[in-house]
């Protein structure tokens, strides 16, 4: 029932699609009533309810969705005692619900959500101090970095956005070849020099940008025929160019530029409009 659902969706019948999840929820209830080794499952079933009904736009059902996954996953956590999975699926789904009520202008739901993602995720960085637990922890900063952004509180953006950062740098440092966490640095350096040049310090824009483009131009050049490399590669230039002009060097802005037009030059042919 539930890949039913998606079926329905992607052809645009929206009310089937509905009555198709709700089928697929009613048999994880039923299951997972007898059988409590299925709670997981219905956990799950709970959030990809609420990825759907977001997409159809009922946000208010999408909701009550999340929060029915949320209390689920906090008992079952609690059982697990720590389990890092279990841990995991808690995060994302607090992370889920961040991002539905930012989508809403919901913001201190969105925060409050974000900064508890950020609370358990940090006392398993500490406890793990691995790759992934770290970059779990930096993506809880990011959301409350874009959440300070709604906000317009431009420096709790700056310091949600600078510790998602170094967060993402400390693992990056632990697995120094892993391209993932090279990728990850790079866009929340790009986050980060935005958060900067809205708050009008070009100089500190540039410098993030700048070391953006590095690391992607490394990725770039490791792998040529990559598109999605080229285009993140150009997102950093554009940006970099932005910060130059901002900070009176139009001949680096028209540089970075030039290399942007190169690369999109060799992405799009010339009927892509």
């Amino acid at each position: 029932w539930a890949l039913a659902a998606e079926a329905d969706y992607a052809r645009g019948a929206k009310d089937a699609a509905r009555a198709s999840m709700d089928k697929a929820l009613q048999a994880r209830i039923r299951l997972a009533a007898n059988n409590p080794e299925e709670a997981w499952a219905l956990a799950g079933t709970w959030r990809l309810r609420a990825t759907l009904r977001a997409a159809l736009g009922d946000a208010d059902v999408a909701a009550e969705s999340l929060t029915q996954a949320r209390l689920l996953a906090e008992t079952l956590c609690t059982r697990a005692a720590g389990a890092e999975g279990p841990a995991r699926f808690m995060i994302r789904t607090l992370l889920d619900q961040a991002d539905l009520a930012l989508r809403a202008g919901d913001l201190n739901r969105a925060r409050e959500a974000a900064d508890t993602a950020r609370s358990r995720a940090e006392a398993l960085a500490e406890t793990h101090q691995t790759a992934p637990w770290l970059t779990e922890t930096a993506s809880c900063w990011d959301r409350l970095g874009e959440i300070a952004r709604a906000a317009n509180a431009p420096a709790q953006m700056q310091d949600a956005f600078a510790r998602a950062v170094e967060l993402r740098r400390m693992a990056r440092d632990l697995e120094p070849e892993n391209p993932l966490l090279m990728r990850g640095i790079a866009s929340a350096l790009v986050k980060l020099g935005e958060a900067a040049l809205d708050a009008g310090a070009p100089q500190s824009a540039r410098a993030a940008f700048h070391e953006s483009a590095s690391l992607r131009l490394h990725l770039a050049d490791t792998a040529p025929s990559d598109r999605r490399a080229a285009y993140a590669l150009a997102v950093s230039l554009e940006r970099l160019g932005l910060a130059a002009l901002a900070c009176g060097d139009r001949n680096a802005a028209r540089g970075a530029w030039e290399e942007e037009l190169l690369l999109g030059e060799r992405l799009f042919s010339d009927d892509d409009s």
